[in-house]
C-alpha cells in the first residue's frame, strides 16, 4: 500500500488560487419548469433556475456567468453543482444534478408553501453533498506537496489542516469555472477573465466526481468499522484513490487535461471499488436493480396480457402501453451507460408508470365485465322476488324458491364485496352463480 500524504490547506489554497465564497439573495423566483433540465440544455427556463438558486442560497458563483444579476440560459457545470446541492439539502434522491420530475415537484411545493405564507423564502444554508447515515464535512488528506507551509497556517482550513470536502469542491469549481488571471487585482472590474474549454471542464468535473466517490467511500468504512467489519482492502483502495487523484490535480495545472481526465477516472474507479468493498451500493447498483425490476414487472403484465386475449378480451391498448413501456426501459438503460443517473431513475419510473396503465387498460374491460354482470344479477333478483310473491298469493309453495332467493342475495352481497376488492374475475363468477340460483329458485315455483 502507499503512503498517503497530507496536502495542508495552504498549500492548496496556493495551487488553486483563493477559496471562494458568496452571500445568497433572499429574493426568489416564480418559475415554469415544463421540461426536464441537464447538462448543455438552453433555454430562459435555465436562466429562471439560475435565479431561484441564486436567490435561495445555493450560489451558482460568485462573480462571472451565473453568479447573481448574471444569470445565464446555459445549463452548465456550475449549474449542475448547484443543484446537487440543492438536490441533498431536500432529500432528493439521487442527487446527481439532473432537474426531473421529482425535483421539479419539490421546486413547486416549495414555491406554494411559499405562496400560501405571504412571506419570502428563507434561504435555506448550502450543505456538504452527504450519504445516508455518514458525515458531510469530514476532512479528505491527500498526499503533500514538497516544500509547502505547515498545517497550522492552513488560512482558514478545516483544523487538522486537511481540507475539507466541501473547501475542495469549492477549489476546484471556482477555479475551473473562470476566476480572473490576476487574482491579486480585485479591483480591476473589466479584467479579462480566465476562459474554460470544455475539456477542462470535463476534467474539472471528473475530479469532483472522484471526490464525492472518495467521501463516500470514507463514509462507508467508518460504518463497517464501526461493525467490527475488515476494511483493510477497502482502505487501500482509497488510499491509491487519493494518490490518483492527488497526481490529476496536478496534471490538471500542468494543462495535460487527458492524463488528468484518465488519472481522475482511476481515481473514482478505486473510491467506488474502495466503496462496494465496505458494504456500500453505488448508485449504479441501484439503477440495475429499479430497471431489473421493471423488467420483471414487464414479463408479468405480458403474462396477464395473454391471459386476458386467451379470454378474448380486448387488449390492443393494453399492448401499446406495454410497447412503449419496453422502449422506456431501453432508454433507461442508455442513460446508465452514460452514468446519467438521474435521468435513468426518472424514465425507469416513466415506464413501471406504463406497465400499471397497460394492466389498468386490461382490468378496466375485467372491471366493467364485472359490473355488468353483478347488475344483471341484480335486476334478474329482483324480477325472481316479484314472480315467487305472485306464486305466493296465488296459493303456491314458495319455500324452496324463498330459501333459494335468500341464498342468492347473499352470494351478490359477496359479488359486490369482491368487486370492492378488485378481484373482479371473481366478483363476474359470483354473479353468474347468483343467476344460476334465481333459475333454480323460478323452476321451484
Amino acid at each position: 500500500m502507499k503512503h498517503v500524504r497530507i496536502l495542508t490547506g495552504t498549500a492548496v489554497l496556493a495551487v488553486f488560487g483563493l477559496l471562494g465564497g458568496g452571500t445568497p439573495a433572499s429574493a426568489a423566483f416564480d418559475c415554469t419548469f415544463d421540461r426536464d433540465l441537464e447538462l448543455n440544455v438552453i433555454g430562459d427556463d435555465v436562466l429562471c433556475l439560475q435565479k431561484f438558486l441564486n436567490s435561495t442560497g445555493f450560489q451558482i458563483a460568485e462573480s462571472g456567468p451565473g453568479s447573481p444579476d448574471n444569470e445565464t440560459t446555459k445549463y452548465g457545470p456550475l449549474t449542475e453543482e448547484a443543484v446537487i446541492e440543492w438536490q441533498k439539502t431536500h432529500q432528493l434522491s439521487p442527487a446527481v444534478g439532473y432537474f426531473g420530475s421529482l425535483s421539479r415537484a419539490k421546486y413547486q411545493e416549495l414555491i406554494d408553501i411559499n405562496a400560501d405564507s405571504d412571506e419570502p423564502e428563507t434561504p435555506a444554508a448550502p450543505v456538504a453533498p452527504a450519504v445516508p447515515g455518514g458525515t458531510t464535512d469530514a476532512a479528505i488528506p491527500f498526499p503533500a506537496v514538497p516544500g509547502t507551509v505547515s498545517s497550522d497556517q492552513n488560512n482558514g482550513s478545516s483544523d487538522d489542516g486537511d481540507l475539507s470536502y466541501n473547501e475542495i469542491l469549492a477549489l476546484i469549481q471556482q477555479f475551473a469555472g473562470g476566476n480572473s488571471t490576476n487574482n491579486d487585482n480585485d479591483d480591476n472590474d473589466d479584467e479579462p477573465r480566465r476562459s474554460v474549454s470544455a475539456t477542462e471542464r470535463e476534467v474539472r468535473d471528473a475530479m469532483i466526481a472522484a471526490i464525492r466517490k472518495i467521501d463516500d467511500a470514507e463514509d462507508e468504512i467508518e460504518d463497517a468499522e464501526d461493525d467490527d467489519e475488515d476494511v483493510a482492502f477497502a482502505k487501500e483502495e482509497v488510499d491509491d484513490a487519493k494518490d490518483d487523484l492527488f497526481d490529476a490535480i496536478l496534471a490538471y495545472f500542468e494543462d495535460d487535461f487527458e492524463k488528468a481526465a484518465d488519472l481522475a477516472d482511476d481515481a473514482f474507479d478505486n473510491a467506488e471499488d474502495a466503496f462496494e468493498e465496505a458494504g456500500g451500493e453505488t448508485t449504479d447498483q441501484k439503477v440495475k436493480e429499479e430497471i431489473d425490476e421493471v423488467e420483471d414487472l414487464i414479463e408479468e403484465a405480458e403474462e396477464e396480457i395473454e391471459e386476458a386475449e386467451d379470454d378474448d378480451k380486448d387488449v390492443d391498448d393494453a399492448l401499446d402501453l406495454l410497447e412503449e413501456a419496453e422502449e422506456r426501459l431501453e432508454d433507461a438503460k442508455d442513460a446508465l451507460d452514460d452514468r446519467e443517473y438521474g435521468k435513468a431513475f426518472d424514465i425507469t419510473d416513466e415506464a413501471e408508470d406504463l406497465v400499471d396503465d397497460a394492466l389498468d387498460a386490461i382490468e378496466s374491460d375485467e372491471k366493467d365485465d364485472a359490473e355488468d354482470a353483478i347488475d344483471d344479477a341484480e335486476d334478474e333478483l329482483e324480477d325472481a322476488w316479484d314472480e315467487v310473491f305472485e306464486a305466493e298469493d296465488d296459493g303456491e309453495d314458495i319455500d324452496e324458491a324463498e330459501e333459494l332467493l335468500k341464498e342468492a342475495e347473499d352470494l351478490l352481497a359477496d359479488a359486490k364485496s369482491t368487486f370492492n376488492d378488485r378481484d373482479y374475475d371473481e366478483a363476474e363468477d359470483l354473479a353468474d352463480e347468483v343467476e344460476d340460483l334465481i333459475d333454480d329458485a323460478l323452476d321451484e315455483i
